[in-house]
């Protein structure tokens, strides 16, 4: 606890708390800061080396100095392997979970979406919908837009599905708006719905598709989070009609996940503690070239 001005209790010797501020009590509570468990952090590192992918999308980010920590301590100290661009945008989330972007190739422009506005002038994402122009080494602009829509934690109601299905239609259209710079465009994330949903209905028109349309992408546990049931499947990798005639092969990278019961993990996971994430890796591999 911060205490500015006044006081907030008392602790009597018998008894519970009591509080005693009488009128006004300035002051603030930080949360305690400790260290992540260390194995879930390797095992982290471990998913993305397995699939070593040169663009990788990262959800739920602190800031741009731990992501780069990550880069250099655990990436690169643990796999011998490292990105050499990287950014993180900060959101509208007070709990500093934001949107990054890891890749090889050098990032161009970037454009953040944090103040798009609700009709009634509130902020539209709940973190943001930031769009990275990458220049690829045949000369093509990838443009990636990394997101993560309104969670179903805390209920899933009326409000919350319509904001949902409001911050969806909206990253769609900037999509769409991105194709006047390239005709290769992705859309990626924890979109916190499932694919037949009313929310997220709109990113699949104008010809964008999700990954699962690839006949590898696995049919028998298409989810992406937990064990991978069908109602599971709340992250995607959704891409342009250009880009998607260039998908040459996707899957779920699952064995940082500890599902044992349903698939063999990492002999380094051996329990949920040193679990790399509850959600999966998703991976799909283009051939854009000259």
């Amino acid at each position: 606890m911060q205490k500015v001005r006044g006081r907030l209790f008392r602790k009597p010797q018998n008894g519970p708390i009591e509080v005693v501020a009488d009128g006004r009590w300035v002051g603030w509570f930080e949360l305690r800061r400790d260290d992540v468990e260390w194995q879930a952090t390797y095992n982290t590192g471990r998913v993305i080396h397995e699939q070593r992918p040169d663009i990788l999308i990262v959800v739920e980010v602190e800031n741009r100095p731990t992501l780069e920590r990550f880069n250099e301590q655990v990436l690169k100290t643990q796999f011998n392997f490292k990105y050499s661009h990287f950014m993180v945008i900060d959101g509208n989330d007070a709990r500093g979970i934001d949107l990054g972007i890891l890749s090889q190739f050098p990032i161009a422009e970037i454009r953040s979406h944090v103040d798009d506005p609700t009709p009634n002038g509130g902020r539209l994402f709940s973190r943001d919908c930031p769009e990275f122009d990458i220049i690829l080494p045949s000369g093509e602009r990838l443009i990636v837009l990394p997101n993560h829509l309104k969670s179903k934690r805390n209920g899933d109601g009326q409000v919350s599905q319509e904001r949902r299905q409001a911050q969806a239609e909206r990253a769609h259209a900037i999509a769409v708006i991105a194709l006047s710079r390239s005709p290769f465009v992705l859309l990626g994330g924890d979109l916190n719905d499932t694919p037949n949903s009313t929310a997220l209905a709109s990113m699949f028109t104008d010809g964008f598709q999700d990954i699962m349309s690839h006949p590898n992408y696995p049919t028998d546990r298409p989810g992406t989070y937990q064990t991978g049931l069908a109602g599971n499947k709340i992250d995607y990798l959704i891409m342009s009609p250009e880009l998607e005639a260039r998908l040459q092969d996707t899957g779920i990278e699952r064995r940082g996940s500890y599902h044992p019961s349903t698939w063999e993990p990492f002999d380094t996971v051996r329990n949920a503690s040193e679990e790399a994430s509850d959600h999966h890796l998703v991976w799909a591999d283009f051939d854009i070239g000259p």
